[in-house]
Formats: structure tokens, sequence, C-alpha cells
């Protein structure tokens, strides 16, 4: 659904889309309406709901949505309908993507989503990661770019299934706890206020690291231990 096309109604479409019940897959773009009555817990078939643009003023609260509904993805959509979308979602969910929605924290029912696989929030001004980001023991991939993140706690030590780590553009002086994830193998700490990066060397798993724009002044020796190290960057560095 274009909510972009001049003229278009985007309120009605939208409340008549839901009606199709079999319905796997929707993607909904450039919506900006002040209201509508629509929720999404109609639609028992579906498996992806993507959302990029979407600015809904007034929107009821959506109940659960179907079991069927795998993967999430938010785009820039309005905060209080982003927390609707979240608070609804079925706790069989394997994907979620939020992206440029000012949270400014990870909301708690997020933590219940134990078969998540890949979880990416960024662009969001988070600032903490909670010890309850352990409960999401079965993520292959978490991004969480673009965020004001200062610290990576020790709880998440316990995502011990972590492949993929994306920490870009965050406000990070230390990464020595990016080391207790035994089968990460891509990382990226770009963008931050890293000198030291020395602890990921003892990360044996690790095939890519991209520590571009930092403040690191050598390569550490311990990467001499990444026996499996395919790709490394370390651009606008001071080596």
């Amino acid at each position: 659904i274009n909510g972009g096309v001049e003229s278009f109604n985007g309120s009605k479409v939208l409340e008549l889309i839901i009606k199709l019940n079999r319905i796997e897959k929707i993607h909904v773009y450039h919506l900006h309406v002040k209201q509508t009555n629509a929720t999404f817990d109609q639609l028992a078939f579906l498996h992806e709901l993507s959302l990029d643009d979407v600015d809904i003023e007034q929107i009821p609260d959506q109940p659960t949505l179907s079991s069927t509904v795998k993967i999430v993805i938010l785009d820039h959509v309005n905060v209080s309908f982003t927390r609707k979308i979240i608070h609804a979602l079925n706790k069989n969910l394997k994907e979620l993507f939020i992206r440029e929605c000012e949270l400014l924290e990870i909301p708690e029912s997020i933590f219940e989503f134990t078969k998540l696989k890949y979880f990416e929030i960024s662009d969001a001004k988070i600032t903490i990661l909670p010890e309850k980001m352990s409960n999401l023991k079965k993520l292959r991939t978490l991004d969480l770019s673009g965020n004001e993140i200062e610290v990576i706690p020790g709880s998440l030590r316990g995502l011990s299934k972590l492949k993929e780590l994306y920490l870009s553009y965050n406000f990070l002086e230390d990464c020595k706890e990016i080391s207790n994830f035994p089968k990460l193998k891509i990382v990226d700490i770009s963008s931050n206020y890293l000198s030291d990066i020395s602890p990921i060397g003892t990360n044996s798993s690790l095939e890519e690291i991209k520590a571009n724009n930092n403040k690191i002044g050598e390569i550490p020796a311990s990467f001499q231990n990444l026996s499996n190290l395919e790709q490394l960057e370390l651009v606008v560095n001071p080596i």
C-alpha cells in the first residue's frame, strides 16, 4: 500500500485490506493519516508485516497478532503506533526490525520474544541495554547501530548463539564484553570512541571485524590469534 499516491484515502484502504484475511504479507509505506480503526489481528494468515514511513496519529490498541506472524519491520514509524504494534506481537516472532523511531529505551515486552533470531533496533536513541536482553537466547543477529550506548553489559553473555553484532555509531569506549560471544563471526564497532580493541583478539571465531572511525592507534598483537579472520577494516583511525 503506497500512501504517497495523490488523493489516496489511506485510512479507508487500510481498513479494507485487513478484511482480506488470507493475506500473508503486507507492506505499507508513505502513509500519513490522522485516524484509522484498523487492527491487524484479523489477518489470520499474516506472515510478514512491514511498515515504512507510517505516521498514524490515532489508532486503537492492537489486539495480539496471529501466531503466524514471524517477521515485523517498523521503519520510521511514529512512536505511539510503534509501541502499540510491539505490544500486540505474539511470542512466536522470529525477526523484528525497528528503525528510526525514538523509543529511548527497549520496550519490556520484547524480552518475552524468546524465539527471536534477528533483532534490530537502530537509530532509536537507546542508551542502556537492560539485563533482560539475555532472555533472547536464540538471537543470531543483533543490530544496535545508531544509538547512544556507552556500555556493553556483562548480562549479554547469555546470548551464546549470537553470530553477528552491529554496534556502529554509538558512544562505546570499551569493547571487552564482545570477547564473550563464543560463536560470533561478524562485529561492527565503527564510529565509536574506542582506542583499545585488543580484547576482541581472544574471540577466535571472528571472521569479519569493522572498527572504522575510532581512536585506534595500532593493530593489537592479540589479533594474531584470529585464525578465521577474513576481513579487517580500520580506516579513519590514527594508525
